[in-house]
């Protein structure tokens, strides 16, 4: 599903404690925009020096992830997907969004809101991770929006 070898945008789309099986993608890649710093500032932290950092950390790569949860304060993640988004944006690294929603599972005004918002056409892929009802209303939606079924992808 996804590989070192990826290049366009992903977007992750989660409902409640889905979002917990990203949050190590998401780790990696705070780690390699601080290595991607310290390369540039040429300071000695370096923490990567493979191949796996330079493809994925180029700029033909980046993570889009939209996190729902039912109400403030069960938002899992949030404080290590903010930094991320923090330094992505203050460095101008450019290779990660994070946008935190709060709706019921069974009010789906949030899912064409996000469809229009945080779903650019040229996703590669799109990766949906909540209960069925969720699943499938996104599935229905980005079909006729214009997504391919092959680059949907409910886990």
């Amino acid at each position: 599903m996804l590989n070192s070898e990826q290049k366009g945008t992903i977007v992750i789309i989660t409902y409640g404690v889905g979002v917990v099986l990203f949050l190590d993608l998401v780790a990696y890649l705070l780690r390699l925009n601080i290595n991607k710093i310290s390369i540039a500032n040429k300071t000695q932290y370096i923490l990567y020096e493979d191949e796996v950092f330079t493809k994925l950390n180029d700029k033909a790569f980046k993570l889009i992830l939209v996190s729902c949860f039912k109400e403030q304060g069960q938002a899992i993640g949030q404080s290590l997907c903010q930094a991320l988004y923090d330094i992505s944006n203050k460095y101008k690294i450019n290779n990660f969004e994070y946008h935190l929603k709060y709706a019921k599972a069974d009010d789906f005004i949030w899912v064409e809101e996000v469809l229009k918002q945080y779903i650019p056409m040229e996703a590669k892929k799109v990766f949906i991770m909540g209960n069925y009802k969720v699943e499938e209303t996104f599935k229905e939606i980005l079909r006729k929006n214009g997504i391919r079924e092959k680059q949907i992808h409910c886990i």
